[in-house]
């Protein structure tokens, strides 16, 4: 039922009904409001700033019990917490409860005090994009940034005219209680800010849709119309209604957009788009240099007029978001250029910074670092000279944030860590300065002179910006990789006393990054200069104790431990070292390398010159040799011992035996089983030592056996009934010790139970005959007789004699012709099992008629009887006939009989003579007497 239906049935109800409908809406709303909460919970929950897996495989590495052992400098969430994003979750929950505005509550408004209370109620257009790519951005990906963006579009903050006429784009600003109009100026940034926006949150590898696509090359022939773009002196304009001044600054983010779109020209199916975007970046930095590029002292200007020239005053002013955004403008073009590290865009670049980065000084000529607070002041006159105001010395949280996007791309692309470290302090000093930790907010900035009080205002924009510039440093933390091997040639197995662990592990920076000048544009740089990162070794037996801890310190990205495997290690597989990285500058990483401890020799079980058994006999007596390989590389003189829990103690053990180095030695032993050692499984040790060092100690599974053991049974597989069963077994007593007393029993359905004693001497064979009378009457075709041998009670051995019962005689097969011919001789050919031991003589009856043999009595096994006789002489006698066969013995009984069928046939002679020959001479009488009674008629007439 929909909520419309639901709230006219609540209307039109009677009194009754409708608090029950009441009702039901109050429980379906709290309903809602818990799947709600949940679901945002679900989500807060799935945000994750740090390696998931570094996460798992440290807490699984780590558990309480070993926080002590481990003596760690910090908890397992400090080790694995990203230092840039750790604000994040705080600040969403900042911004969500104060920022929201009253005309849509996914649009957000512009600025608070530090308690939160709003004094900027408008909706900018830049903030609402900048968002998505920044704060919120890990929980966007192209869809639903796609979304979002035209979500932003169905707003007033987007302004549609004359299409053709390039009449369309972003507005400045909508009032946040209303969303009405307050500025309508179309600026540069706000429209650039789509292209980021919509670029960025790509993923490397996907091609994106049209509508995607289409919205990008929107907004790129947008700032690259007319009402932008100034064809005649190059460059963009502020906005659409500015064409007296150029802002730098502006400049700078159109290169920039214009670069990012030529580098995805693998995702941008439209040539003419990603040329254009190489030849206006190229034409409007070219200009950058050459009309807003202080050549003598290294920056740029923060505007000109309109044909790029500069007057007195604020314009040529140095200013610190401006140059910071200029550095990475000029590295950004360096890369597209081939990155020639004698490129003047490069040494630009570091020149800049370098300029930025002296230190500031009151009223004279300097930079704009100040070193007490380890960050940048804003601005200084057009030779970097000193300004005597609070707005040139304020340290700012955009501006800061802009610079320290600046250090993080010199690090990246030269590998230098002094840029990355000035990005660290820069981080430093935001947080220790401008972080409101009671809301979880950055306050605006900072003023270095007592009188002037701090901008503790909280700006949307400013606080988003930061968000930027720390997801690009949380990108550069975490690009660090972790290796660990072994030190070439070897594998994980060591040799006690002999074998050290050399380990090397590597902890470096390794990024893709896009060069515009290659395809495919993704080039993998990688710098090996990390020093001053800590590493740990942690060593675990196999059971998972800890027993080793060894902290190290890496230099130029590499550390080699050495560890020696000597005696104290019990020998085994599957030891771990867990080895973990940590350093102030990037992420926490880990990885885990196992071994093994081998004792350096080893017996060769498979060898043709082991001839240790798998089984022995009780009391049983053996020689035997095993061959030991030994992987030492010196002679080693040990003393070998057997011992069991099955075997006596030899008094000659040990044996001091010399085991030549790498080679195999064989050994000769003997072993003696315990008379009464119990019958099963059984383990047998070697143990090689010396110097009281167990260098081996193996054990080897046996099987033991009773002494008393049987062969060769052979018995009557087939016994006529009421015949004895005739059986013969080989009885055996393996003991050379003890006489064994013992019982072979025989036991069954249908026949007598016979119990035999048997009386075996030391290693005595005797073979046991005897018979097992059957009943003489017997209703099945086999009978089972269960054979056990036996000691008192307990049964040693057991087998199921299978006796197939069979008759005196039995007919096997019957062979007569199934057509026989009148006078024709047929053979009969009976074949007849007897399975007796003796003959018989017998008699052979053919309905009822005694028939003459040639063998007047069947023998012990298959006989052939042959009888030719003719089955009628009778011309008149056809068809199918029975037979009824019966063998007599001599005393007349009845042994077998048997019935089949024949069929006689006509013969041909019998057909001429007895019939084709009557018919023939009684049709001639019959024509005879015909012709004479017509002769005789015609001579009457």
């Amino acid at each position: 039922m929909s909520f419309i239906n639901l709230f006219k049935n609540v209307i039109r109800s009677r009194k009754g009904d409708k608090k029950h409908v009441l009702r039901n809406l109050i429980c379906l709303f709290f309903i809602l409001v818990f799947l709600l909460n949940f679901l945002f919970l679900i989500d807060n929950n799935s945000k994750n700033y740090y390696s998931d897996n570094e996460n798992n495989a440290l807490q699984t590495e780590i558990g309480a019990k070993d926080l002590d052992s481990l003596k760690l400098s910090q908890s397992p969430d400090e080790l694995l917490q990203d230092p840039f994003t750790i604000n994040f979750d705080d600040m969403g929950i900042f911004f969500n409860n104060y920022f929201k505005s009253d005309y849509n509550k996914t649009f957000y408004v512009s600025e608070s005090k530090s308690d939160g209370v709003i004094i900027d109620n408008k909706i900018n257009s830049r903030d609402n994009l900048l968002l998505y790519k920044s704060l919120i951005k890990e929980d966007y990906d192209e869809d639903s940034t796609l979304k979002a963006y035209l979500d932003l579009k169905s707003t007033p903050l987007w302004y549609q005219g004359n299409v053709s006429k390039f009449e369309y784009g972003f507005l400045k600003s909508i009032n946040g209680s209303t969303g009405e109009i307050i500025d309508d100026t179309r600026y540069l940034v706000d429209n650039l800010m789509p292209i980021f926006l919509l670029i960025e949150n790509i993923d490397d590898d996907l091609t994106i849709k049209e509508p995607y696509e289409d919205s990008i090359i929107e907004m790129f022939n947008l700032i690259n119309s007319s009402e932008f773009w100034d064809s005649n002196n190059y460059g963009f304009f502020e906005s659409n209604s500015s064409t007296s001044e150029k802002d730098i600054k502006s400049n700078l983010y159109a290169v920039l957009a214009n670069l990012l779109i030529h580098r995805n020209k693998n995702i941008i199916n439209d040539n003419d788009v990603i040329k254009n975007a190489s030849i206006c970046a190229d034409k409007t930095m070219t200009t950058l240099i050459n009309k807003a590029w202080h050549n003598g002292r290294s920056g740029f200007y923060n505007s000109t007029y309109s044909d790029w020239s500069s007057g007195p005053g604020d314009q040529q002013n140095m200013i610190l978001d401006v140059n910071a955004l200029g550095i990475i403008a000029l590295l950004e073009y360096w890369i597209m250029n081939g990155m020639d590290p004698n490129s003047e865009y490069f040494k630009n670049a570091t020149a800049l910074y370098k300029q930025l980065s002296t230190p500031s000084k009151f009223g004279e000529i300097g930079g704009l670092w100040n070193t007490t607070y380890g960050a940048y002041e804003y601005y200084r006159g057009n030779n970097w000279d000193g300004i005597s105001n609070k707005e040139s010395h304020k340290l700012d949280l955009e501006a800061n944030a802009l610079m320290m996007q600046a250090c993080l791309k010199l690090f990246e692309v030269t590998g230098n860590f002094s840029y990355y470290k000035r990005a660290f302090k820069i981080r430093d000093f935001i947080e220790n300065y401008l972080y409101n930790k009671t809301i979880n907010a950055y306050m605006t900035s900072i003023y270095i002179d007592p009188p002037y009080n701090n901008n503790t205002n909280i700006n949307f924009h400013k606080n988003l910006k930061l968000c930027e510039a720390y997801l690009k440093a949380s990108e550069i933390y975490n690009s660090v990789v972790f290796d660990a091997s072994y030190d070439s040639g070897s594998d994980n197995d060591f040799t006690m006393n002999q074998d050290s662990i050399n380990l090397t592990c590597t902890y470096a920076f390794k990024k893709e990054i896009f060069y515009f000048f290659n395809d495919p544009a993704i080039k993998t740089i990688r710098y090996d200069n990390i020093t001053g990162a800590s590493i740990t070794y942690i060593f675990r037996y196999p059971n998972g104790t800890i027993f080793k801890i060894i902290p190290d310190t890496i230099i130029n990205s590499t550390t080699n431990l050495i560890y020696p495997i000597n005696s104290s290690l019990p020998f085994g597989d599957d030891y771990t070292i867990y080895i973990y990285a940590n350093w102030t500058y990037f992420a926490f990483k880990s990885t885990t390398k196992n071994f093994n401890v081998n004792p350096g020799l080893g017996i060769d079980w498979r060898s043709e010159k082991s001839t240790f058994k798998q089984s022995y006999y009780q009391g049983e007596v053996a020689n035997f040799s095993i061959a030991v390989k030994s992987d030492y590389n010196n002679n080693l003189t040990l003393n070998v011992s057997m011992i069991g829990n099955v075997i006596k103690e030899d008094p000659s053990f040990p044996i001091n035996i010399t085991f030549v180095n790498n080679s195999i030695t064989i050994i000769e032993l003997n072993i003696t089983i315990l008379d009464d050692a119990p019958t099963g499984k059984a383990n047998v040790t070697f143990i090689f030592e010396g110097n009281r060092t167990i260098y081996l100690k193996e054990s080897k599974e046996i099987d033991i056996k009773n002494a008393i053991t049987y062969s060769n049974l052979i018995y009557s597989k087939k016994v006529v009934t009421g015949r004895s069963v005739e059986f013969f077994v080989d009885m055996i007593n393996q003991s050379p010790n003890v006489t064994q007393y013992f019982y072979l029993n025989f036991s069954g359905p249908y026949c007598t139970k016979l119990d035999i004693p048997i009386t075996l001497g030391k290693n005595e064979r005797e073979i046991v005959s005897d018979l097992i009378a059957t009943d003489p009457s017997i209703p099945i075709s086999s009978i089972e007789i269960d054979m056990t041998i036996s000691i008192g009670k307990e049964i040693l051995y057991t087998e199921i004699l299978t006796v197939e019962i069979v008759p005196s005689f039995e007919i096997i097969s019957i062979e007569f012709p199934e057509k026989v011919t009148q006078g024709i001789d047929a053979h009969l050919v009976i074949l007849i099992q007897n399975n007796q031991r003796k003959s018989e003589e017998f008699s052979l009856f053919i309905n009822d008629d005694e028939i003459k043999t040639e063998i007047d009595e069947l023998i012990p096994g298959r006989n052939r009887i042959e009888y030719k006789f003719v089955p009628t002489w009778n011309p008149y006698e056809f068809g199918i006939k029975s037979c009824h066969i019966e063998i007599e013995d001599d005393s007349d009984n009845l042994i077998v009989e048997d019935y089949f069928e024949y069929e006689i046939e006509l013969s041909a002679m019998n057909l001429i003579f007895f019939y084709v020959v009557p018919v023939v001479v009684l049709i001639g009488i019959i024509l005879h007497y015909k012709s004479k009674y017509l002769k005789h008629k015609l001579l009457r007439r």
